[in-house]
């Protein structure tokens, strides 16, 4: 069953390349078979001392520590588009919120190679790798933060896997990592990076979501921003059911919103955990 369900996923990621109208449908193809070959014959555990993995991708030079990892960001990113956007200018300014090794920032450079980005990272070694793939592939008008966003500055507590560099679930929510190991994390506000009008906000932060939100609604700043992508964290607290006060904040806002769960599920199962997107979009 586990090789049946395997030939069916790559199938249908097949299915939503063949569908991709964002890259050449060859050039997309060939560079997940060849990540996906990689990944099959590699380990996915991290490099032991730490140092991250080269591999080209569209011709960038991309630092990652594990296959498991980047081919996962590769099928959000640039198969399925989680965050694409359509701006209105050739010089978009982004936010990437939760940039990890910065897998969206080179799709962002791809598309719209003089795009304005600010990127925060928090953890440690996904930072070392988004530092050599904004200067490795030469990117400009980047800043990279290596902060978490927080609804209060200063520092806080982060938890992270001991064992897996650059985890896709570090946190500064510490029910979001069954194993995760507490540390320290400086934090800065979201509010104080936005100064001017924010083409589209992509926020993968594992549980915060929330709060950055609301902390930008209540600093008068959620007005400047014309799109966005969030990755809800829902149930992360089986006992919590809080999406309806994010959305309440959007509409009161002005916003419209689409909303889609990562994983269909045919059946329902109380007090499940949910990766939910929400993309929203400024109303006329």
């Amino acid at each position: 069953m586990k090789i049946l369900a395997a030939v069916w996923h790559f199938l249908e990621d097949l299915s939503i390349i063949y569908l991709n109208k964002s890259f050449s449908r060859v050039r997309l193809g060939y560079e997940f078979i060849k990540l996906k070959s990689k990944q099959k014959f590699h380990s996915n555990n991290p490099n032991p001392d730490k140092i991250p993995r080269h591999i080209q991708l569209f011709g960038k030079d991309v630092a990652f520590y594990n296959y498991g990892n980047l081919l996962h960001m590769f099928r959000e990113v640039f198969i399925y588009l989680d965050y694409y956007f359509k701006p209105s200018s050739p010089s978009p300014f982004i936010i990437d919120c939760g940039a990890n090794i910065g897998v969206s920032l080179i799709f962002y450079k791809l598309l719209y190679p003089k795009a304005r980005i600010i990127a925060f990272e928090p953890e440690t070694m996904a930072f070392k790798a988004l530092t050599a793939n904004v200067r490795n592939n030469n990117f400009k008008d980047v800043e990279l933060v290596n902060q978490a966003v927080s609804e209060r500055p200063g520092k806080i507590s982060f938890f992270v896997d001991g064992q897996d560099q650059a985890s896709l679930l570090s946190s500064t929510v510490e029910g979001r990592l069954s194993k995760g190991v507490r540390s320290e994390a400086e934090a800065v506000l979201l509010s104080d990076y936005l100064d001017r009008r924010v083409d589209f906000l992509k926020m993968d932060i594992e549980g915060s979501e929330e709060s950055i939100i609301a902390e930008l609604a209540k600093q008068g700043k959620l007005t400047l921003i014309n799109e966005m992508v969030l990755e809800y964290h829902h149930h992360i607290n089986p006992e919590e059911d809080r999406l309806s006060r994010m959305l309440k904040i959007l509409e009161d806002h002005g916003f419209g919103y689409q909303i889609t769960t990562k994983v269909s599920r045919r059946m329902f199962k109380k007090e499940f955990f949910q990766d939910i997107l929400i993309y929203a979009y400024r109303k006329p």
